[in-house]
C-alpha cells in the first residue's frame, strides 16, 4: 500500500505534465496552422497575379501572330506574283535571244 502512495503522485505528475505537453502542441499547432493558412493565402494570390501576367502576354503574342499571319499572307500573295513574272520575262527572253548552237 506504500508503494501505491508513493506512485499515485507520480501518475498524476505524469499525466498533469501530458495534459500540458498536450495544450501546448495544441497552440503550436493552432498557431502554424494560422500561419499556414496566411501564407497559402499569399502565396495563392502572387501566383494568380503571375498566370495573369503570363494570360496577359499570351494575348499579345496571339495579336501579334494573328498580324504576322497577315503580313505572311500578304506577302506570299506578291511572291506567286512575282515568281510568275519572272517566269513571263524568263520566256519572252527565251523568245528574243534564242538558244545558238
Amino acid at each position: 500500500m506504500s508503494n501505491e502512495k508513493v506512485t499515485k503522485p507520480t501518475i498524476e505528475t505524469v499525466l498533469e505534465r501530458l495534459v500540458s505537453f498536450e495544450e501546448r502542441m495544441d497552440t503550436k499547432f493552432n498557431s502554424l496552422e494560422e500561419r499556414f493558412d496566411l501564407n497559402l493565402g499569399t502565396l495563392e494570390e502572387r501566383l494568380n497575379a503571375r498566370i495573369d501576367g503570363v494570360d496577359a502576354k499570351i494575348d499579345r503574342l496571339d495579336i501579334r501572330f494573328d498580324r504576322l499571319e497577315t503580313v505572311v499572307n500578304a506577302t506570299r500573295g506578291d511572291i506567286l506574283e512575282l515568281r510568275a513574272d519572272i517566269r513571263e520575262v524568263r520566256t519572252q527572253f527565251r523568245e528574243h535571244f534564242p538558244a545558238t548552237p
